[in-house]
């Protein structure tokens, strides 16, 4: 009777060992999300980054609000979600883990309307330095979300009127840019976005140079100070986008590189990574 006992004792013991070890290997499967980011009249908000920083899970929503994303079941950090006209939004691991299908809403953001004031002369401000002859910057599919642009200093208040910036060549479809503004911390080389609004400049597909000038949609105060002012790739055809496989040749497009420092960064919730050139990003406006 003895025998028996410890018998069917180790036969629990394994049982709910093996049924741990389910319950663990489950754990570290993948989990995908899917869900849509609207505002508060239930409309789709294209181009949101939603991202989990710590997981390094990072997805940008396409132009109806759609995003998917996928995570491993161990996943317990909270997922950010941002928008220069919305601000951000931080959902818990409760709040994103009890569905695999999110409706997550944005709301927008008060902005205080700047004093009306006129600011007379047209002044250029530019930090390209020296071009590199033959070098080019390249994005591709793969690197939705990542930013390259120039750093620029501004000496005194200038409203922005016209940014400008060209591009080498380009072969993503449907290749669509943002344009960002960053005032830059001194101290820590943090990034403010100073835009309350989105910019979007659509690339055409060429092989030849072709120079951008793209007008802003608010009025844009720049104090004095060090700017980053950059490209965010946001979209592209749905044919490449994403595209990351190692043995295929991935179009791309590509900038032309001047020698003075500047930033780069893979996504919004990367710290800004210093480099020794930039894009030649310019900045044309008025000011006192």
């Amino acid at each position: 009777m003895g025998v028996t006992k410890i018998l069917i004792f180790c036969r629990g013991l394994a049982s709910t060992l093996f049924l741990l070890l389910v319950i663990c290997v489950y754990s570290q499967d993948d989990i995908c999300i899917y869900g849509r980011v609207i505002d508060t009249k239930a409309n789709g908000i294209e181009y949101v980054t939603l991202g989990i920083p710590a997981a390094n899970v990072v997805t940008i929503t396409d132009a109806e609000g759609n995003f998917s994303f996928s995570i491993t079941g161990s996943c317990r950090d909270s997922l950010m979600v941002h928008h220069v006209s919305y601000g951000q939004k931080v959902l818990s691991p409760m709040d994103y883990l009890r569905s695999d299908s999110l409706m997550i809403t944005l709301e927008d953001v008060a902005h205080t309307i700047d004093e009306v004031m006129v600011l007379g002369g047209r002044k250029k401000l530019s930090n390209r330095g020296m071009r590199i002859p033959s070098a080019v910057c390249t994005l591709t599919p793969d690197k939705i979300g990542a930013e390259v642009g120039s750093k620029i200093e501004v000496n005194r208040l200038i409203e922005v009127k016209e940014f400008v910036f060209a591009t080498q060549k380009n072969d993503i479809p449907g290749l669509r840019l943002s344009i960002e503004v960053y005032n830059i911390d001194d101290a820590d080389s943090s990034l403010c976005n100073v835009l309350t609004h989105p910019l979007y400049v659509d690339i055409p597909v060429s092989r030849k140079k072709i120079e951008h000038s793209i007008i802003p949609l608010e009025r844009i105060l720049l104090n004095s100070g060090s700017y980053f002012v950059a490209v965010r790739f946001v979209d592209c055809d749905e044919s490449v986008r994403w595209q990351k496989e190692e043995n295929i040749i991935k179009p791309s497009v590509c900038f032309p590189l001047f020698l003075k420092d500047s930033y780069k960064r893979e996504n919004i919730y990367e710290k800004p990574e210093q480099i020794s050139f930039n894009i030649g990003m310019s900045i044309i406006g008025s000011g006192d």
